[in-house]
């Protein structure tokens, strides 16, 4: 744990905090909370292109659970460390560009 802390530049006590408030507890109940935001923001753009969407969707994968669970959640883990990854080569002068989820340090 101390060298993921020490790699984002933060202390062993925050990344344990961390894990604590995100933990596996947290990861369904933020992860429900963070697709129906997405849903709520997809609506506002063009709600009726958005349903039809969704509705193909769940025609052709009626199983298919959309806007929630593990994947939203992972996701969104995803972007929070690669936003923190990019605010730490901003303060080492590195400009850090995301390219398919990845940073490319320059």
């Amino acid at each position: 744990m101390a060298v993921f802390a020490k790699r984002l530049g933060t202390t062993t006590h925050s990344l344990y905090e961390w894990v604590r408030w995100y933990g596996a507890e947290a990861e369904q109940h933020q992860a429900k909370a963070d697709g129906q935001a997405e849903i709520r923001r997809l609506q506002k753009v063009n709600s009726e292109d958005f349903q039809c969407l969704t509705n193909a969707s769940k025609k052709v994968f009626p199983d298919l659970e959309l806007f929630a669970g593990l994947g939203i959640f992972a996701q969104n883990l995803e972007g929070r460390i690669l936003k923190q990854v990019m605010l730490e080569g901003i303060k080492k002068d590195i400009v850090c560009l995301p390219v398919h989820d990845a940073p490319l340090g320059v």
